[in-house]
């Protein structure tokens, strides 16, 4: 018998929705949608949710109960991470998407969302045994994961998120060098956790989960005049072509980097300070390549379900 579920992830820059219908072990995704809410913009480095924030995020709220009626999913998960879990006013804010939505909200730990986006990027990507760090940058927190086909071998959620560094550190469009040398140095201290990391299990490749790579994979492919593949799980991109494209959005102001074919709205102002933070990853570790997963933490929280349903055939 078919069932349809529902994914809803409330992320600090964008809320995410996902519905799949499952039947058995057999499954596909009939809907994805990201709303951009700006949910920690203003008010993130401070701990609180702006009023403005919260009505972007009431009005995303009844868009996704519609959706979710819409399509006439019976079983849903809804999760929220960084801005909703560092804030003083969360929990009436929760009370309010509660209300609109009926969905009961877990606000999950940068540790548990770390390890959903393994799970999210292993359904999309073909793992093998050989080491990869997974970096999956949000608007509050970016979380990093080392591991393998076998599983995951270090993790971690550090509160460096690309809304999080705009706010504390970009005041000017196009970004002044002064500020890339702040935040720079402001990453040296942040990164301590993940330099130590590498230095141990030292893995060979970065793994861009959606987000800011999915907007550089589009607009690499754009440059190389690369086919798009239907139901692509895996995007392109190399270290090099990445590098030269995060020259040009760093020294561009917005609407400028509006003009670069393939950027969208939603990530053209926190992709500045995002591609600075790649970069700072970048010089830590001697990566052979990069990999693109379109999958992420609403995939990864799928694959719950998916191997529940294991248990059940």
């Amino acid at each position: 018998m078919k069932t349809r579920v529902g994914i809803v992830d409330l992320g600090t820059n964008t809320f995410h929705v996902l519905v799949a219908e499952m039947e058995g072990m057999e499954y596909s995704f009939i809907h994805k949608e990201k709303i951009h809410v700006a949910l920690g913009q203003g008010g993130i480095n401070t701990g609180v949710i702006t009023p403005e924030s919260a009505n972007r995020a009431f009005s995303a709220a009844l868009h996704i109960k519609n959706l979710l009626d819409l399509y006439k999913v019976e079983r849903t998960k809804c999760v929220a991470t960084s801005a909703l879990r560092s804030s003083g006013n969360s929990s009436e804010i929760i009370d309010q998407l509660t209300g609109i939505t009926g969905m009961d909200i877990e606000i999950i730990s940068g540790e548990k969302e770390a390890a959903y986006i393994f799970e999210g990027v292993s359904l999309a990507l073909k793992m093998d045994e050989s080491d990869g760090l997974i970096m999956d940058i949000g608007g509050g927190s970016v979380e990093f994961v080392i591991g393998n086909s076998s599983g995951i071998k270090w993790k971690k959620s550090l509160e460096i998120g690309a809304q999080r560094l705009s706010d504390k550190f970009q005041e000017n469009d196009p970004i002044l060098p002064g500020e890339i040398r702040n935040v720079e140095q402001y990453l040296i201290e942040k990164l301590t956790p993940l330099y130590q990391a590498l230095n141990v299990y030292k893995p060979k490749i970065l793994i861009g989960s959606s987000g800011t790579f999915d907007t550089l994979s589009e607009i690499y492919r754009r440059k190389n005049d690369i086919a798009i593949v239907p139901d692509q799980t895996e995007l392109p991109l190399s270290i090099e072509g990445m590098k030269d494209i995060q020259l040009e959005i760093i020294s561009k102001n917005r609407a400028q980097r509006l003009q670069i074919s393939g950027m969208i709205e939603m990530r053209v102002d926190l992709i500045v300070v995002a591609s600075i933070l790649i970069q700072s990853v970048i010089m830590m570790n001697s990566f052979e390549g990069v990999r693109v997963s379109s999958y992420s933490l609403k995939e990864g929280i799928f694959s719950e379900f998916l191997k529940s349903q294991k248990y059940l055939v």
